[in-house]
């Protein structure tokens, strides 16, 4: 299981908790892996949308993006990625687009150390 220590000092985060995703889908290996690489896939758009979001100040587009990525990163069992989405989700509710925009960052880097303990998988 893959851990990592957050910058803004939270305890350990799992970035990916593969025997949740498993136990989820019965330990079907097959399914697993359609699940993944779906998430993958949508998980990048979704990031570019949220930076298009963030850029053009569209807080809706923007909110329903890192929202959107948070569920389904929770799902699957991404703790750490899910998190970060909810501190963007939470900082364009509040209308800080400023910190959104930072916080993508964050939440960036979440998205490649889940890819990076994926390839480990």
């Amino acid at each position: 299981m893959n851990e990592e220590v957050l910058a803004h000092g939270e305890e350990e985060e799992t970035v990916f908790d593969e025997n949740q995703l498993l136990d989820k889908l019965g330990g079907d290996r097959d399914f697993y892996n359609e699940i993944i690489r779906d998430f993958v896939e949508d998980a990048e758009r979704i990031l570019s949308e949220l930076e298009q979001a963030i850029a053009a100040n569209d807080r809706e587009k923007a909110e329903r993006s890192a929202h959107s990525l948070k569920g389904s990163s929770a799902n699957i069992g991404a703790t750490a990625l899910s998190r970060a989405s909810l501190r963007v989700e939470k900082a364009v509710r509040e209308r800080r687009m400023g910190a959104a925009g930072k916080l993508l960052c964050g939440m960036k880097d979440q998205f490649e150390k889940l890819k990076a303990a994926l390839a480990e998988e």
